[in-house]
């Protein structure tokens, strides 16, 4: 279905029609189901993490602002994700279980033993073929040991102040779960050394220096690639914004 047969229907919805909305919510019931399997159940009932995922798609319908250069999907899925933490949040059951801590130490020592021997970060395939296990596992393991908010922390060892996403941004962009979704898109279309960069630099709060010896090349160039890679998210937020 094309964007704009969709926005017309959501406009409908908006406007009080509840049985375009429930069309709209029965034609992205495969989104929520996608998000929830990404959240896992962490000890609740299916059902109800089913629920509230679509709770958070018919908020989705009812905020999307057509004018904003951002596909409905593309809006949907933080909404969806910001309602499922709410619950977690509510019922205080947010866990890690034991076999995925025990995997996430194994990967910590793995990914430190091969950084040794390839004077470099491993990849999460290298990673994976070291331990045997699917990639998959091995992201979740990564993913779980980390906060939530990364592109919101206090960024440590940076020359500059505040967040990463701050240094993205700069002051006319709004730190929203959109444009955080829409950096993720972005990050995962640049080169590898750049993105690897910015993963040791902003989410390993390794120094300059420290990126510089893993990966056999200066403090000064590896300074030159970060501006660069930030300067070109920057420029893809605001070519997002301007749209």
């Amino acid at each position: 279905m094309c964007e704009e047969n969709i926005i017309s229907r959501i406009l409908l919805a908006q406007g009080g029609d509840m049985e375009v909305q429930a069309g709209i919510v029965a034609d992205n019931l495969n989104l929520v189901r996608s998000v929830v399997q990404r959240f896992g159940l962490r000890g609740e009932e299916w059902d109800d993490l089913f629920q509230t995922g679509c709770i958070g798609l018919i908020k989705a319908i009812q905020r999307f602002d057509h004018t904003r250069a951002v596909r409905f999907s593309t809006y949907a899925v933080p909404m969806i994700i910001g309602e499922l933490k709410q619950y977690f949040r509510d019922n205080q059951k947010i866990h890690v279980s034991r076999s995925l801590k025990d995997l996430a130490q194994r990967v910590r020592m793995t990914e430190r033993s091969l950084e040794d021997k390839l004077k470099r970060a491993p990849t999460v395939q290298e990673i994976a073929q070291e331990l045997c296990v699917a990639p998959a596992d091995i992201t979740e393991a990564m993913e779980s040991q980390r906060g939530v908010s990364s592109l919101d922390e206090p960024q440590r060892n940076s020359d500059d102040a505040g967040t990463l996403l701050e240094m993205i941004s700069a002051d006319t962009v709004r730190p929203d779960d959109i444009e955080r979704l829409f950096l993720s898109e972005q990050l995962a279309m640049m080169s590898c050394r750049d993105r690897e960069i910015l993963t040791m630099r902003f989410w390993r709060d390794r120094t300059q220096q420290e990126v510089a010896k893993k990966l056999g090349i200066s403090q000064v160039q590896v300074s030159r690639l970060e501006k660069k890679a930030i300067l070109f998210l920057r420029k893809k937020v605001l070519e997002m914004k301007n749209n």
